[in-house]
C-alpha cells in the first residue's frame, strides 16, 4: 500500500469534516418501538479535507494520485488527527479531487476520503 508523500503538507485543520458510516440497522415494527441492532464492529468515516500546495507540491500530489494510487482508486496510508493526535490510517478517495489556483502561487485541493476504522 502506498504512503501519502511525507514532503506534502498535512490537510488544513479547519477543513476536517465528515461522518461515520452507520454501524447499526433499524427495523420497523407493526406495533411498539423499533428494534435496532449492530451490523458492524468497525466502521469507516467519510471525510472532507483540503490541502494548500505550492506548484511543485501540486505536481508531487498529482503524480501520487495518478500513478501511485491508480487515479485515486487504491487505498493508501495517511497521517490524520481525529482528536487523538496524528495517527496513520488507510484511506482512499471516494471521488476525484478538485483544485483551484489561489493568489500567491498556491493550489487549494479539496477531496473526499473514506478512512478505515477512524
Amino acid at each position: 500500500m502506498a504512503d501519502f508523500p511525507v514532503t506534502l503538507p498535512k490537510p488544513s485543520v479547519s477543513s476536517y469534516s465528515g461522518s461515520k458510516t452507520q454501524a447499526f440497522i433499524r427495523t420497523e415494527m407493526e406495533a411498539g418501538s423499533q428494534r435496532q441492532r449492530q451490523r458492524f464492529s468497525a466502521v469507516n468515516q467519510n471525510r472532507s479535507l483540503n490541502f494548500l500546495f505550492t506548484a511543485s507540491e501540486m505536481e508531487t500530489f498529482k503524480d501520487f494520485f495518478e500513478v501511485d494510487i491508480n487515479q485515486g482508486s487504491d487505498f493508501f496510508n495517511i497521517s490524520l488527527d481525529f482528536g487523538n493526535g496524528f495517527t496513520t490510517y488507510a484511506a482512499r478517495f471516494t471521488q476525484p479531487y478538485s483544485d483551484n489556483y489561489v493568489d500567491g502561487g498556491y493550489w487549494r485541493v479539496d477531496c473526499q476520503l473514506e478512512v478505515r476504522n477512524a
